[in-house]
């Protein structure tokens, strides 16, 4: 069949558009060109009207005003004149003469400017209209001449006869009946051009809506043509698309009937629908793929051991790659596999469960791997060069016994360093997707997280054997200590006090001096000794869940009794302040420990005539109970307060004042108030005072503190307080 010839071509929607748009870009272009015409003579009218005419029939006014303003300036003058002999008419003349020489004077502009006008192109399109007005002007200029040399006359003598005034009255008759006139004339031209204005306007109304009606025939007609053309085509291409996006991957959209557009969209269609289900096959391919990734990686998070998790990934990559063979494994410290496993498919070629891939050659190559682009992705092996980039075949492992097929090597580690590797083979050659490329590295990333947890484990229990055997020394040396410390401790100050007794004879003052700083030395070992061994207790020790229900108000009590002597001699006010209902579970021991540790420190760091206070009582919510020790002594430095609660250390204003210390009893009663479930608080001024709190949580039970009724009540004893006792009481001896 041979092709239909040109002219038998059916005409395509393009041309057929080119057409509607050339006659609409015509028709469009006449009706604008008639509109500007008519605009243009409309324009031309109006700017007659408003430049020439208009302006020429109010000169024309203007003239008859000004003539008929000098006509009566002359008249007063002559009447004036007549009766000169009233009182200012001089004035009054001279008043009338100004006002008749500024009406000349304005005359002459006007008539000029009227002259100017009607001479003008643009006054009027009727050329016997244009002769009459210039006529009329001549006529009117010729008597406002004749009229100005009467004036003239009038004004010099100041005076007229009856027949001079009938003479002006005749030449100013000639000029109202030649303005008259002229202003007839004007009159017309201003009617002619409303009237053309108005013509101009209908007949541009009636051109543009003839070609506006001629313009929109031709488009319906045209485009009903070209929409029947375009009508059938499109519906069977409508009907196609609709089956496509139903799934019917049949339909295909005819590139043979229709226009030469429709057949290119039908074309255009078919590409895109290829395209839509190659898109379609990926993705569903993609989906599977992220399906078992999310599974696979489940699977090897449950897994108990490295071992158990590299068997499942060579598994679980194999059945979702559809690959021969999955090999994975993980190296020593000699780069040598420790665990590998080797997956190969059922339905495997020979040759493809060979595995010799576990061999020092595949560790090595990783490891270049791991360092350059950390990953191998060829879709056929036999494209690979025989030789490597460093000169060694370091290639000719990877291409296998058949020689052909697709690899994908990702290698995996650690900083640096890897720490393994999975390798994938196909027996024929295949394009490896971005997807699956992430999927392997998705699994090998969980692996290498399980590589690390072991790894971290490992350590942390390794950590945690090492820390035990430390704190077991730790234990054992605090108890040699106490034992190798504490008896020659007990010794010294047996025969200290001995010597102080004069058991061994009288002393010299030096001599009992000597034997006090001996005395004070011994104090503060012991001291030191007692309080280490009180924080290993704390540490090593929990809170009994018996301990028993106290009263926090009889401890303050006792210890203030306790302490009472001790701050009689320095010279400091201690008083204790307790309300009812005060009960918390505790250790009683450590609790009065814990705040002898405050109150004797308050005490010692309190001048002579200050004030220690010790309150109980509960908080507002009844949860828990304040323990609050507050003294008037040096304070702490506000920068120093950070570092209040940390082991052996001491204010710089205690230690440049040689107050002696251990610089433990704060950290201990922080301990103990944690160990009963509580904080602590402390609010400090340098020079002014300090205040620690002790909050402890308040127990169920409650009960009544007498404070001035309890003749059964002990206090505890506290060595840091009789030691310190002991001392006062030697000092004051001596």
């Amino acid at each position: 069949m041979t092709p239909p010839t040109r002219a038998s071509r059916p005409r395509s929607v393009r041309w057929r558009l080119g057409m509607l748009s050339l006659v609409l870009s015509c028709l469009i272009l006449a009706i604008s060109g008639i509109a500007l015409v008519a605009l243009d003579f409309q324009r031309g009218e109006a700017d007659r009207s408003v430049l020439v005419v208009e302006p020429a029939y109010d000169a024309n006014r203007q003239v008859a005003t000004t003539m008929s303003a000098a006509q009566s300036a002359l008249r007063g003058t002559v009447v004036l004149a007549a009766s000169r002999a009233e009182a200012g008419a001089d004035d009054q003349i001279a008043e009338m003469l100004s006002q008749y020489s500024a009406a000349q004077q304005r005359s002459e502009a006007e008539l000029a400017t009227l002259t100017g006008l009607i001479s003008s192109e643009g006054f009027g399109r009727d050329s016997q209209r244009r002769t009459a007005a210039y006529a009329a002007e001549q006529r009117q200029r010729e008597a406002i001449a004749s009229w100005w040399e009467y004036g003239r006359t009038v004004s010099e003598s100041e005076s007229a006869t009856p027949a001079q005034i009938l003479e002006g009255q005749r030449r100013f008759a000639s000029i109202e009946a030649a303005n008259s006139e002229l202003g007839a004339i004007i009159e017309q031209e201003r009617a002619a051009v409303r009237a053309n204005l108005r013509n101009a306007i209908v007949w541009a109304s009636l051109a543009v809506v003839g070609a506006t009606i001629v313009a929109l025939a031709m488009a319906v007609i045209m485009g009903w043509r070209t929409t029947s053309a375009l009508t059938k085509p499109l519906q069977r291409l409508r009907d196609i698309v609709r089956r496509q996006r139903h799934g019917d991957r049949t339909a295909w959209a005819a590139t043979d009937i229709g226009a030469a557009e429709v057949r290119e969209l039908a074309g255009d269609v078919n590409a895109l629908t290829k395209a839509h289900h190659d898109l379609t096959d990926r993705q569903n391919a993609s989906l599977d793929v992220l399906r078992a990734q999310a599974q696979l990686s489940r699977s090897v998070q449950s897994s108990d051991t490295l071992s158990g998790a590299l068997r499942r990934s060579a598994d679980g990559i194999g059945e979702a790659l559809r690959v021969e063979r999955v090999v994975i494994g993980v190296f020593n410290d000699r780069r040598k596999f420790d665990d590998a496993f080797v997956w190969t498919a059922p339905d495997a070629e020979a040759g493809m469960d060979n595995p010799g891939e576990l061999r020092q050659e595949l560790a090595e190559q990783a490891a270049r791997i791991w360092e350059g682009d950390r990953q191998v992705v060829v879709d056929d092996v036999s494209t690979l060069l025989t030789v490597g980039p460093d000169g060694e075949d370091w290639w000719a492992d990877l291409r296998g016994p058949l020689g052909r097929g697709g690899l994908l090597i990702v290698p995996f580690g650690l900083g640096d360093q890897a720490i393994g590797v999975a390798s994938i083979r196909t027996s024929e050659p295949r394009p490896w997707t971005d997807n699956e490329v992430a999927f392997v590295h998705h699994v090998v990333g969980e692996i290498t997280r399980l590589v690390v947890k072991e790894t971290s484990e490992r350590q942390q229990a390794e950590h945690v054997a090492r820390l035990e055997e430390l704190d077991r020394q730790k234990d054992d040396f605090m108890s040699t200590v106490s034992h190798e410390l504490r008896t020659p401790l007990t010794s010294i100050s047996g025969y200290l006090e001995m010597l102080g007794d004069g058991d061994a004879g009288e002393l010299s003052g030096a001599q009992r001096r000597m034997l006090d700083v001996v005395g004070r030395n011994t104090m503060r070992l012991r001291g030191l000794i007692e309080d280490l061994l009180v924080l290993n207790q704390l540490e090593a020790t929990a809170l009994p869940s018996d301990a028993p229900t106290i009263s926090v108000c009889e401890i303050v009590r006792d210890v203030a009794e306790e302490l009472a002597p001790v701050a009689a001699r320095a010279g400091v006010s201690l008083t204790p302040e307790m309300s009812d209902g005060s009960w918390i579970r505790a250790d009683r021991v450590q609790l009065v420990r814990a705040l002898t540790n405050l109150a004797s420190n308050a005490v010692k760091f309190t001048p002579t005539g200050g004030r220690v206070r010790l309150t109980c009582r509960l908080s507002q919510d009844r949860r828990s109970v304040e323990v609050r020790c507050s003294d008037t002594g040096m304070g702490i430095p506000a920068e120093e307060l950070q570092h209040l609660f940390t082991r052996f250390f001491r204010a710089s204003n205690a230690s440049r004042a040689q107050i002696q210390g251990t610089g433990l009893g704060l950290v201990i009663v922080r301990d103990i108030v944690e160990r009963h479930g509580g904080t602590m608080r402390c609010n400090s001024v340098e020079g002014q005072g300090t205040t620690f709190t002790m909050v402890i949580p308040a127990s169920d039970e409650t009960g009544r503190c007498e404070v001035h009724d309890a003749p059964n009540a002990r206090p505890v004893y506290s060595p840091f307080a009789r030691a310190a006792q002991r001392a006062a009481d030697r000092e004051a001896a001596r």
